[in-house]
């Protein structure tokens, strides 16, 4: 018998037990957001750049470092044209006194200029993103116990949305979807649990802010405020003093950028160049796609694996069945219309969004992004659902939790050139230990020269260890916070999920990451005479020298090692290159295209077998600024930059 079939007597005080595990999944849900860094792309540089902006030049445009993003408008202010972060502008603003304390303590320790901009991003995002995130998982809780009755049920329920859903991928990254569910949430808890004009005061500025952080969140925010007045009609009127003080931050933020009161970035996109032309129809990229057209992007919301929620994170099949048992429970009817009617206008909401999937799919994402919001709130369903169908529900739960810590381990920004990203990105990629795989290189020094290569990492990779068993001390922390805190049923099936890929691994024989990558030599001459002045160990063949050359021109370059086949297969390989450039593949070359030209392309489809294949790659450059670049297409990938973790030298 478990606290799923029927209560316990307390072994010491109620209050004292809701405390040690409120600690626990504070704690738990921090180190684990906390565990990963993910360098930044476009929509978090986006937002760091308009902070620095403000903290460095007083103004909130971002001409000086468009360079670094390609998530902007360009919007006229004033007689003149100015480049905004195409974001709202809640996140920014959290940022900019953080920022300057972080960043004034960085340059007292004497932070290496190519370390500080990794260390002050990282910093951020744990302190804005990460930890808000998991005060919010803490405050469902409080929730759900009381609502369901039950501690036990109530804490793995908040482990299933908050590690078990795209919740937790977002948790580590700096977008505003996991800031604003926060605010969300916080609001929430405070109208639930308490009736006084202070806390629906400040409930009313978490929902506003909210609402600056995404402007999504207004759908849940007036639906919030609904549910102040019907919970406390006496004291409900602080609630809306709190949200029109954010309401009015974000009219005096408009004013001041914009010169006008009611406007946004989003409905700048699409025109003047700026790209995203989804985002000229209706309102901002909000209008009706017509009956066929919403069902078709409700299918591939829900369903479809390259973005359908359902299918990345099938836990949430029960929060469906969850609200008929919530229903036939005949308690707490006031919350379960919240939630029902918030689910029901969000899905509606992002199926409005934009006339491509790239605008409600999110870009860049696991699932779709959008819809982060809403799936704190699906916990309540999922508590009754998860008392009622235990077994399935756990089931769910791990491999939820499996699924997601892929995302996060490999990379949550996932291209669209993934049909299905779970079987075709991140399966692949996580049990051969290819972590962090963020290309974007935002800050990276061919950008003014403020940061070097950047890229994801995480604590394990930070000690020096390699593919999986980078999440060893991950496991480790698990096992002393689950075993601390009791709760060391959690602490075996974690452990089970992060051990899987390491024995999958060591069964396989998957090559190690700690090897992997090409040897490369480099001569200042375009004929590999004499001795390289140059030699290292490169992870993957992708450069474009510009005015940055590794060596004077003329000059040439050798690549040699051994590629990993996994799967064999026809393998499509290309080559991108100004000058030449040539392949050769178990001795024999494979594409040759030698001599001086300009920007070409050449393809080869090689059969090859499961096992080892030593290549050599060459690459000339004549005069000027010269760009390389090697891929693939496998059978089981589109084309891609042939990774590092298929090397070894």
């Amino acid at each position: 018998m478990t606290e799923f079939d029927s209560p316990q007597p307390d072994k010491y005080p109620m209050k004292k037990k809701i405390f040690t595990v409120s600690v626990f999944l504070f704690v738990f849900l921090t180190i684990t957001y906390a565990y990963f860094y993910q360098s930044t792309a476009h929509n978090e540089a986006a937002r760091f750049d308009q902070a620095r902006a403000i903290l460095d030049e007083h103004h909130l445009y971002i001409d000086s470092f468009a360079y670094n993003t390609a998530d902007v408008a360009v919007i006229t202010v004033r007689g003149e044209r100015h480049v905004f972060p195409a974001k709202a502008p809640g996140s920014s603003l959290l940022a900019v006194i953080p920022m300057f304390i972080i960043r004034t303590v960085v340059g007292w320790l004497g932070v290496p200029d190519w370390a500080s901009w990794h260390l002050i991003t990282y910093l951020l995002t744990v302190l804005l993103v990460s930890i808000p995130s998991a005060l919010a998982g803490v405050a469902m809780y409080d929730v759900l116990q009381r609502i369901i009755g039950k501690r036990m049920p109530a804490m793995l329920v908040v482990i299933g949305i908050w590690l078990g859903t795209i919740v937790f991928p977002f948790s580590t990254l700096y977008f505003g979807h996991a800031q604003a569910v926060a605010c969300l949430v916080g609001s929430f808890w405070l109208i639930f649990r308490f009736s006084s004009w202070k806390t629906y005061l400040l409930a009313g500025l978490f929902a506003g802010l909210a609402v600056v952080i995404e402007y999504p969140a207004l759908i849940i925010a007036l639906l919030l405020a609904i549910y102040a007045v019907m919970s406390a009609r006496k004291v409900a009127w602080p609630f809306f003093v709190g949200a029109l003080a954010m309401a009015a931050v974000l009219g005096a933020y408009n004013v001041l950028a914009f010169g006008k009161v009611f406007f946004s970035a989003y409905q700048a996109l699409g025109h003047n160049g700026s790209g995203f032309v989804g985002m000229a129809l209706g309102f901002a990229g909000i209008h009706w796609p017509g009956l066929h057209g919403f069902l078709e992007v409700l299918w591939q919301i829900l369903i479809v694996p390259q973005r359908g929620l359902l299918y990345i994170n099938p836990i949430l099949f029960l929060a469906i069945g969850g609200f008929y048992l919530w229903y036939r429970s005949k308690t707490f009817r006031l919350e379960l219309a919240l939630v029902a009617v918030m689910t029901l206008l969000m899905v509606i909401f992002v199926a409005c969004y934009g006339d491509s999937i790239v605008y409600w799919g999110g870009g860049a994402s696991t699932g779709p992004r959008q819809l982060v919001l809403l799936l704190p709130f699906l916990a309540l369903p999922l508590g009754f659902a998860a008392m009622r169908w235990r077994n399935l529900f756990l089931v769910l739960l791990v491999a939820g939790a499996t699924t997601m810590l892929m995302a996060t381990a490999v990379e949550p920004r996932v291209p669209y050139d993934y049909a299905n990203p779970l079987l075709d990105f991140f399966i692949p990629h996580f049990l051969s230990g290819q972590f962090g795989l963020n290309r974007d290189a935002m800050f990276d020094s061919s950008h003014h020269g403020i940061v070097g290569f950047s890229t994801a990492v995480n604590a394990g990779g930070l000690v020096g260890l390699s593919g999986v068993l980078q999440l060893i001390p991950l496991i480790l922390m698990w096992v002393v916070v689950s075993f601390r805190n009791k709760q060391k049923a959690i602490a075996v099936a974690l452990v089970i999920i992060a051990f899987a890929p390491i024995l999958h691994r060591e069964m396989k024989g998957f090559p190690d990451p700690a090897s992997a990558g090409l040897s490369a030599q480099y001569w200042n001459n375009d004929t590999f005479e004499g001795t390289p002045v140059i030699t290292r160990q490169e992870q993957v063949i992708d450069e474009n020298w510009r005015s940055s050359l590794p060596v004077r021109t003329p000059f040439s370059v050798r690549w040699s090692g051994t590629v990993h086949i996994a799967k064999p297969g026809q393998y499509i390989f290309s080559i991108e290159s100004d000058d030449g450039a040539r392949l050769m593949a178990d001795g024999v070359f494979v594409i040759d295209d030698w001599g001086p030209h300009s920007m070409h392309r050449s393809d080869k489809a090689l059969m090859l077998s499961a096992g080892s294949h030593p290549i050599i790659f060459e690459y000339h450059n004549m005069i000027g600024g010269g760009s390389v670049r090697l891929t693939w297409r496998t059978p089981d990938h589109p084309e891609e930059t042939v990774p590092s973790g298929v090397f070894v030298d």
